[in-house]
């Protein structure tokens, strides 16, 4: 499956697994995602991947702040 399919096929995601995709899979959604249009041609892309406890966290946060 190519790219542009992964990012039709996209699903919102409420509890994350524990295994880690490949750096380059990660690698390469970030940089089809600076391809997205942005007002202006601003671009303002500002990308954070966590892993380890910072993503445990989210996790949490995300889990709890959903039930609310």
């Amino acid at each position: 499956m190519g790219m542009l399919e992964h990012i039709k096929s996209r699903r919102s995601i409420r509890t994350f697994e524990k295994r880690m995709p490949e750096k380059e899979i990660i690698m390469a959604c970030l940089e089809t995602a600076t391809w997205a249009s942005s007002a202006t041609n601003q671009q303002p892309w500002e990308f954070i991947v966590l892993t380890g406890s910072a993503l445990e966290k989210v996790n949490e946060i995300n889990q709890e702040k959903f039930a609310e």
